[in-house]
């Protein structure tokens, strides 16, 4: 939807774990000797969904209010105004439009013109998903997966994923794949989770890319292709997907399973930084510091990293503080020094400045080079 932050991420431990992808460090994991399944949803039925009746001038109405929201939302034609958004697409909804309600759902759950509320996001995600509505059947059960909003509920997330995969939607499989390859909400079944996350990654999925790229580059659950590992990430990249790009950049510094070539590696890493997370904004600042790919920039490099810093990353808390302790691209100033010292170590950061390299495939032995990860596996359910 246009105007909504591409997905979140929420990363499930116990998803990563199993398939052994979390990282790209070391070895794979072996999958545990025995996984424990949960009962299947409920079977999906097959009955048309109730949608709401709207004469042809209630529905005209709703979608016009549906479509300035949209702009609204995007800056389309007019300024770009959340709160405005907000409002016509709740007058969408309260008109009984399944997309409204989904995009006021969306509205909470991001809180986009309104405050965070993920409870009543659930809400509104239930009202469309009674509706049919993919994308609210779909980010319903990633609340319900994360117990968001909800009460925790693994058969119930297997059960909207379910729903959404019915009707075709791709992440709906993709979603449902993964909780099939460990047997949550939903019976243990890793030959037809792979098939699927090879099908979706096939038709387009960019989440099902990156992680078929993991699957390859450590051999889990697929014979070891580092080659095709590349192929999937390159595939992801190219679709705007923020870990592919940033894996592409990694691979680009590194030089082994692509040629090393700096200049494309800061490009991609400017293209993954652009979305804005936390992660992909600290590698970014390195990129500057150490002059890679670019001409150095230390100011950048700190206004890169007071943007990560705020969005809670601990890495970049501390090299934020360490800016402002030697002056480094900012003014020194002993205080902030201490204020983001304090607010890394909260997160146990400041005792392992190196921490990032556990995220990396060997090759990054300078700590003036940045450190990146390369084909991260993921594990996740995206609302």
């Amino acid at each position: 939807m246009l105007g909504f932050p591409s997905r979140m991420r929420w990363l499930s431990a116990a998803l990563a774990a199993a398939l052994g992808v979390a990282g790209c460090a070391g070895p794979a994991a072996k999958p545990p000797a025995v996984v424990k399944t949960s009962p299947p949803p409920p079977a999906v039925k097959k009955a048309p969904a109730a949608r709401i009746a709207l004469s042809e001038e209630e529905r005209a109405a709703a979608e016009a209010a549906l479509q300035l929201g949209l702009r609204y939302s995007s800056g389309s034609g007019v300024p770009k105004d959340n709160a405005q958004a907000f409002s016509w697409f709740k007058r969408a909804a309260n008109a009984g439009l399944a997309e409204g309600q989904s995009a006021v759902g969306s509205c909470y759950l991001y809180g986009l013109g309104v405050p965070k509320n993920d409870a009543t996001a659930a809400q509104w995600y239930g009202k469309a998903a009674a509706q049919g509505n993919a994308l609210a059947q779909v980010r319903l059960g990633a609340l319900y997966f994360s117990g968001r909003g909800v009460v925790q509920d693994d058969r119930k997330a297997a059960n909207f994923f379910a729903r959404a995969a019915a009707s075709g939607d791709l992440q709906g499989k993709y979603n449902l794949a993964l909780l099939r390859l460990v047997g949550r909400g939903v019976a243990l079944d890793r030959p037809k989770a792979i098939a699927t996350i090879m099908e979706t990654a096939r038709a387009g999925l960019p989440d099902a890319q990156v992680k078929l790229a993991a699957m390859y580059f450590q051999g889990v659950g697929l014979k070891k292709d580092q080659a095709q590992a590349m192929v999937w990430v390159r595939k992801a990249a190219e679709q705007d997907d923020p870990i592919g790009q940033a894996s592409l950049a990694a691979e680009y510094v590194r030089g082994v399973l692509l040629p090393k070539n700096e200049a494309l590696a800061f490009s991609w890493m400017t293209k993954a930084a652009a979305h804005g997370e936390p992660e992909h904004l600290y590698e970014l600042s390195r990129f500057h510091s150490a002059g890679l790919g670019t001409a150095k920039n230390p100011v950048e490099a700190v206004r890169l990293l007071k943007q990560s810093s705020e969005l809670g990353y601990a890495l970049a808390q501390y090299s934020l503080a360490l800016c402002y302790s030697s002056g480094d691209g900012v003014a020194r100033n002993q205080e902030e020094a201490a204020k983001w010292f304090r607010l890394a170590a909260a997160q146990g950061a400041a005792d392992k400045p190196a921490a990032a390299t556990t995220r990396a495939t060997a090759g990054y032995a300078s700590s003036s080079q940045p450190v990146t990860s390369v084909i991260p596996g993921r594990s996740i359910i995206n609302p």
